[in-house]
């Protein structure tokens, strides 16, 4: 197939010199006018060249060279309207006539985020309908081959398949709504059910039994825990008896026919001071559980503090004593700086030597040290 040309090569031959092109000596001594020319080639206007401008549409004028210089047109996006009630539509009141659905905005929105900066796949692919036809109806009996082997897992026939799948389709549906409509109740109801249609339907079943199994699992070590943690049991557990049955009649309570109680007969007071016995007992095994409880739960406290406790007096015991910082006036003041060190050292001696005896505080940061020789010392 032959190259069409280019808007650029027309140009460059039309800029090419043709002698035939210009008016030659003869058409002058004729008199032949370019107009005649122009008359007889269509084309005239746009090959004009020389002479007065042109006018275009709106009355300018312009040149030939000017108006092979168009710009092109710009492209203009289409403008996608929201409609807000769309997407509170269900799904059969969105079908077309085409036999599809109408575009929700957030699938047009999903969509176009998809295929924003990409091409597709079959951009210029054009088939034949016999090629069509082919990919079809390979497509449906791939379909089909799949769907009665996952029929014959499930055990279900065709007519309960598509019936669950429609209550799928509804169900989803009402969960859709509900959540828009921020009702949390039923749509919690309307979740269960989906679930059990999907579970219906799902042949991964023993995946979903051991996940519930350890989760069963968990909730019970939690309540393990709590047990272990609650100081006391709040509700007292009572011992079941059953003094008389509900629904008789006060005639049948008794075996003499008195109304029952613990003045009416024998019988009918033992079964009564049975009752206040149990009842007693509960009371008394609940008062003794909450104090056994309590008596643990100080035990640990206690057993907490000693360790504690002995935590504290080994790093104690490890410290260093704390070194007494000794402020003295000598009771000479002229005297020389060495006999001032000579006495200071000696009088620290002799209370180093008085201090061994006595144990120092491990558990206080600060010592204080009795007054010496008139004048007041702290240790720190």
């Amino acid at each position: 197939m032959p190259k069409r040309k280019s808007k650029d090569d027309e140009d460059d031959d039309d800029d090419e010199y043709n002698p035939e092109g210009d008016d030659s000596p003869e058409e002058e001594l004729l008199g032949v006018d370019d107009a005649d020319d122009d008359s007889n080639n269509p084309e005239g206007e746009e090959n004009h060249k020389g002479g007065q401008p042109d006018a275009d549409e709106n009355g300018e004028e312009t040149t030939g060279d000017t108006k092979q210089k168009r710009r092109p047109k710009k492209l203009r996006r289409k403008i996608h309207y929201e409609d807000p009630e769309i997407d509170l539509l269900p799904s059969h009141e969105r079908k077309t006539t085409a036999g599809g659905y109408a575009h929700t905005n957030k699938s047009k929105e999903k969509i176009s985020m998809a295929n924003r900066g990409n091409t597709p796949w079959n951009k210029g692919k054009n088939r034949s309908s016999a090629d069509r036809a082919k990919i079809k109806a390979g497509v449906q009996a791939r379909n089909r081959a799949i769907k009665l082997e996952k029929l014959r897992r499930l055990g279900m026939t065709e007519e309960e398949y598509d019936k669950k799948k429609k209550e799928i389709k509804y169900l989803r549906e009402r969960v859709r709504r509900t959540k828009l409509a921020n009702d949390r109740h039923a749509a919690a109801q309307a979740q269960k059910k989906l679930q059990a249609a999907i579970d219906a339907t799902s042949d991964k079943v023993p995946v979903k039994e051991l996940v519930k199994k350890i989760h069963e699992e968990a909730d019970e070590e939690v309540v393990k825990i709590q047990k272990e943690i609650k100081v006391f049991s709040e509700e007292i557990t009572w011992t079941p008896v059953e003094v008389w049955k509900e629904g008789d009649s006060y005639d049948k309570i008794c075996p003499s026919g008195g109304p029952g109680g613990l003045i009416c007969c024998q019988e009918c007071a033992k079964k009564y001071s049975s009752f206040v016995d149990d009842t007693m007992k509960d009371l008394e095994a609940q008062r003794t559980h909450k104090l056994g409880n309590e008596v643990k739960e100080i035990a640990t406290l206690l057993e907490q503090g000693r360790s504690d406790l002995e935590r504290i007096g080994s790093v104690a015991r490890r410290k260093p004593p704390p070194t007494n910082r000794r402020m003295f006036q000598s009771d000479h003041p002229r005297a020389t700086s060495t006999s001032a060190s000579k006495s200071r050292a000696s009088l620290n001696s002799n209370q180093r030597l008085g201090e061994e005896d006595q144990e120092w505080n491990l558990t206080s940061t600060f010592d204080i040290v009795q007054p010496m020789g008139g004048t007041e010392v702290w240790g720190v």
